[in-house]
């Protein structure tokens, strides 16, 4: 008897679109090895030269977003804190809202920072490309705010 046949009685046909189901690798040393890397879960599988460019390419995406935004999280808090009505109401609906925006901050760094911690030279790459990037476009260009100490508190993970 056959037991390569499934439950259905039918055998699946070859599909060549989609992967082989393959285990993810994990390294704990730098490694330059692109294929059968997960990035944050085993659906972000990278099995080939196309996927590790396209992963490459969201990496930078999201590390620029998140300099977007601890750069709007700066204005925002620099906005409000300035508009704050002197009621102790006004000023703990700032501190709660800032502190949920904080939170999100943090968690976001914490994301990229699991992205680098594959261990993955092309990842870490497009981690520090994604961080020069988003600085690049997303911070003040005046000179006041680069000689200002404009870091907003946050754990930075890169």
């Amino acid at each position: 008897m056959d037991h390569s046949m499934h439950a259905s009685g039918m055998d699946m046909p070859d599909m060549p679109d989609m992967p082989e189901h393959r285990m993810c690798k994990m390294s704990m040393l730098l490694t330059t090895e692109y294929e059968d890397v997960c990035v944050l879960t085993s659906k972000w599988h990278i099995y080939n030269f196309r996927d590790l460019v396209l992963s490459m390419i969201a990496i930078i995406v999201l590390t620029a977003g998140y300099e977007l935004l601890k750069n709007w999280t700066l204005k925002w808090e620099k906005r409000n804190s300035v508009n704050l009505i002197s009621s102790q109401s006004g000023i703990k609906k700032f501190k709660l809202n800032s502190s949920i925006v904080y939170g999100i901050t943090v968690f976001y760094s914490f994301i990229i920072m699991l992205i680098f911690m594959t261990f993955n030279v092309w990842l870490m790459i497009a981690v520090a490309i994604g961080a020069a990037v988003g600085k690049y476009f997303f911070t003040s260009n005046s000179v006041s705010a680069i000689q200002a100490n404009t870091a907003p508190n946050s754990l930075n993970c890169h």
